[in-house]
């Protein structure tokens, strides 16, 4: 394991959430506790609005003594939670091979995104045979789309005269951004992504109408757009598209709206 020392843990968040963007992997960033954790939490903060997979590891004193005035006592979990898709303190040594690959696999199942662990000293410092250690549960495999749902979706774009595909950024974490680039390039299917969905789109492509949700004003959803593909990402009733990575073209539900005697039909993935 390749070990980096920086000046500042907001640096240090900040390279772990790059390096999780780059390699599509955890970057992991390990400090001390309270204003160390803080300070790392920027970059944690960003990395949850990227949908970027990251875990930010934290020390503290003795577990035993929590809540009683001890060196930086403060709750850690609570400061990372509203930022993080899993955080928790490691409160057992036998188990802390069983947490951390739990921790690993939120941070990179298909909404990709950054936790967090507090490590205390005591509970490093406990010795425990390896005949104790709790392993890690198996992950199930995943499931390919198919059956109605599928062809449901297939059935609703067929029918679209002016369809429109939003790429999320699970679909970069997935490694499919060039399977939709080549769908929208092949069947003409404007294509845009929204302001946190980088990665998608690597060069130019006609069929890219911009970016949704920019703070310059960007793409918008098309009015005329009778059937909306949201790839990636996830909606949220009452603003356009969520920021959140999703999983890959598997789609779920198919949902209509109408509005001043238009229609348009969503194909959520």
């Amino acid at each position: 394991m390749r070990l980096i020392d920086v000046r500042n843990e907001q640096s240090a968040g900040y390279m772990a959430e790059v390096h999780g963007r780059l390699t599509k992997g955890p970057g992991v960033v390990a400090v001390s506790s309270a204003v160390a954790h803080a300070n790392a939490m920027t970059g944690v903060v960003d990395a949850y609005l990227d949908g970027a997979p990251m875990l930010l590891l934290t020390g503290a004193a003795a577990l035993r003594t929590s809540g009683l005035g001890h060196f930086q006592d403060i709750d850690q979990v609570a400061l990372a939670s509203p930022a993080t898709k899993y955080a928790r303190v490691i409160d057992r040594a036998d188990r802390a091979v069983q947490i951390l690959d739990k921790a690993g696999r939120a941070a990179t199942d298909d909404k990709p995104g950054p936790v967090y662990l507090t490590f205390s000293m005591d509970v490093q410092e406990t010795e425990v045979s390896a005949e104790r250690m709790i392993s890690a549960t198996k992950q199930p495999a995943a499931v390919e789309a198919a059956g109605a749902g599928l062809e449901s979706a297939a059935a609703v774009l067929g029918k679209a005269s002016q369809p429109l595909i939003v790429a999320g950024s699970g679909l970069y974490y997935a490694g499919e951004g060039e399977a939709a680039c080549a769908f929208a390039k092949e069947f003409s299917v404007p294509l845009a992504v929204p302001i946190w969905g980088r990665g998608v789109v690597e060069e130019d492509l006609e069929a890219f109408v911009g970016v949704i949700g920019a703070a310059t004003g960007g793409a918008v959803l098309r009015p005329g757009a009778d059937c909306i593909v949201m790839a990636g990402l996830r909606w949220i009733t009452g603003w356009p598209i969520c920021m959140e990575a999703r999983s890959p073209i598997r789609p779920r539900c198919c949902g209509s709206t109408a509005s001043g005697g238009s229609s348009r039909t969503f194909i959520a993935g």
